[in-house]
């Protein structure tokens, strides 16, 4: 007995040191776009390429970055940046990598699934779906469109308080960026500019007379 409660209450210690995982409301769509219409529950066991955009940093400072190399009175003027400066430049920061990182794997998702991205701003897994309902508290569905392109979405997905200020966004959720297949228009047939009526006297059409 005196084993199981100071067994409960180093459980109960240690959490109290993690952070609150009460989770909020991230990212909602409230109807479909034209054109799509819900087909069918997703299967658990089908297979999801998440995408976590990471909330990046310097965004407030992008206009002084490009007065400096773009302003002639500046010592930087002219020497433009390259993808990787770029990329380091607005790269999260590592409290927001390690933050989203730590809930993807306290939630089970091993380390070694979890990739980033060459411009740094993503982290990038597989998960079932089972896996991702679990993650975000939502449901997937398929959805297809009236040509045929199937989309996998979600209505709302909500992730702990602690981790959405470093999240932009996650896909795929509620977004509808599938391209779709632009109807291509019927060439129409060009009508000759006279007809033979049945007297045989030529019928000057509305495709010859300009009308």
């Amino acid at each position: 007995m005196h084993f199981s409660l100071f067994t409960l209450g180093a459980l109960a210690a240690t959490a109290l040191a993690l952070p609150s995982l009460n989770h909020v409301l991230h990212e909602k769509r409230d109807r479909l776009p034209p054109g799509w219409e819900y087909h069918e529950k997703l299967a658990p066991t089908k297979v999801l390429p998440m995408k976590i955009a990471l909330t990046q940093s310097n965004l407030d400072k992008a206009d002084e970055f490009l007065m400096d190399v773009s302003s002639p009175a500046s010592s930087n003027y002219g020497k433009h940046w390259t993808h990787k400066d770029i990329a380091n430049k607005f790269a999260p920061s590592a409290e927001t990598v390690d933050t989203v990182k730590t809930w993807l794997t306290s939630a089970g998702v091993a380390p070694e699934r979890i990739s980033r991205s060459q411009s740094l701003g993503w982290l990038k897994f597989d998960a079932t779906v089972a896996e991702a309902e679990n993650l975000l508290k939502t449901q997937y569905h398929l959805y297809k469109h009236s040509t045929g392109k199937p989309h996998v979405s979600c209505s709302e997905y909500r992730i702990p308080e602690h981790v959405a200020p470093h999240i932009d966004f996650i896909t795929p959720t509620v977004h509808f960026d599938a391209k779709v297949p632009q109807a291509v228009a019927k060439p129409v047939e060009k009508r000759a500019p006279t007809s033979t009526a049945a007297v045989g006297r030529p019928v000057q059409t509305k495709a010859a007379l300009g009308i």
